[in-house]
C-alpha cells in the first residue's frame, strides 16, 4: 500500500485508475488493519471519488475495493458509514442501477460492522427494505444481512420494525434458500422480537427456534450450516439469539424439545469466549419453568 499510495498521485486517466484499484483490492487482503489506517487519508478520498465515476464499470470496481477495505478495517467502516453525502450517493446506485446494486449494498453492509455508522445507515433502512420484493435472490440476501447487522443494536430495532422488516425476514426463512441467508434472518428476528412481542407467534410458526438451535449445534461442532454449505456462524451470536427467545415462557418447551441443554453442555465444554458462556448460562436460567416472561 505504501507504493500504491505514491502511484495514486500520478494517475492521469481512468484506465490507470481501474488497474490500480484492482491492485489496491489485492493489497488490502494482505495488509493488517493497523497498516491500513495509516493510508486511509489517501485511500478514502480516492476510492470514494472512483465510486462517483461516470463509468459504471469503474464504480463497480471501486465499490468492491472500498467494501473490502471496510470489511478489514473498522476505521474505514466509520469513515464510509458516517459520511452522509457519500452514503446518499451509494444509495442512488442501490435504488436505480440493478447492475451495481449488489456491490453497492455489500459496501454498506460492511460499513455497518461499526456501531458508530448505524444512525446514518438506519436512515436508509426503509428504502432498502422496500426493494426486497423486486430484486434478485442475491440482493435479497444482502438486504437480510444488512437488517441483521443493524438489529444487533437495540437503538435500531424500533425503526427496523416500523420499516416492515419482519415480513422479509420471515420470507427469507420460509424460502430455505441459502442465497436469502435464512439463518441471518432468524438471528435478526430473535433480536427484534424478544420477550412478549406481538409477532412472537410468527417466530414459533416459522420454526425460527429450531433453525437457530440447529445452527448453534453445527457451529459448536465446527461444521458449516446448512450442511454442505461454506457458511460458518459465530457461536455467541447464535447463543445470544437463543437466550432472547428463551425469555418467553412458550418458547422454552420448544427449546427443551430441540435438545438445547445438550447443545449448551457441549458449548460450555468448549468455551471460546465469555459471551458464549454468558448467554449459555442466561438461557439455562430462563429454562427454569418457574421464571415468568422477562
Amino acid at each position: 500500500l505504501a507504493t500504491i499510495r505514491e502511484e495514486i498521485a500520478q494517475i492521469r486517466n481512468e484506465g490507470q485508475a481501474r488497474g490500480l484499484a484492482i491492485r489496491v483490492f489485492n493489497a488490502i487482503r494482505s495488509t493488517s488493519s493497523e497498516d491500513m489506517v495509516s493510508h486511509l487519508d489517501v485511500l478514502y478520498p480516492w476510492l470514494t471519488g472512483l465510486c462517483q465515476s461516470s463509468d459504471p464499470g469503474m464504480r463497480r470496481i471501486a465499490f468492491i475495493t472500498l467494501g473490502e477495505l471496510c470489511f478489514r478495517c473498522p476505521q474505514a467502516q466509520e469513515r464510509v458509514g458516517c459520511d452522509r453525502d457519500f452514503v446518499s450517493h451509494v444509495m442512488n446506485d442501490i435504488l436505480n442501477d440493478s447492475n451495481l446494486r449488489d456491490d453497492a449494498l455489500r459496501l454498506l453492509n460492511n460499513a455497518a460492522g461499526n456501531f458508530a455508522t448505524h444512525s446514518t445507515l438506519l436512515e436508509q433502512a426503509p428504502s432498502i427494505v422496500n426493494l426486497f420484493d423486486d430484486v434478485s435472490p442475491t440482493v435479497k440476501g444482502c438486504i437480510v444481512t444488512f437488517v441483521n447487522v443493524l438489529a444487533y443494536n437495540g437503538e435500531c430495532r424500533a425503526t427496523l420494525l416500523d420499516a416492515g422488516v419482519l415480513r422479509l425476514l420471515i420470507t427469507s426463512i420460509q424460502s430455505h434458500d441459502p442465497l436469502l441467508w435464512p439463518t441471518d434472518a432468524a438471528i435478526a428476528i430473535a433480536n427484534l422480537v424478544d420477550r412478549d412481542h406481538p409477532a412472537m407467534h410468527e417466530v414459533r410458526d416459522n420454526h425460527v427456534i429450531e433453525l437457530l438451535t440447529d445452527a448453534l449445534d453445527s457451529t459448536i461442532r465446527d461444521e458449516p450450516f446448512p450442511a454442505g454449505s461454506h457458511e460458518f456462524y459465530t457461536d455467541w451470536k447464535l447463543m445470544m439469539g437463543i437466550s432472547k427467545l428463551a425469555a418467553n415462557v412458550q418458547n422454552r418447551e420448544i427449546l427443551k424439545h430441540h435438545k438445547i441443554h445438550r447443545t449448551i453442555k457441549r458449548a460450555l465444554s468448549r468455551i471460546r469466549n465469555r459471551n458464549t458462556t454468558y448467554y449459555a448460562l442466561k438461557t439455562i436460567w430462563y429454562l427454569d419453568e418457574n421464571i415468568p416472561n422477562d
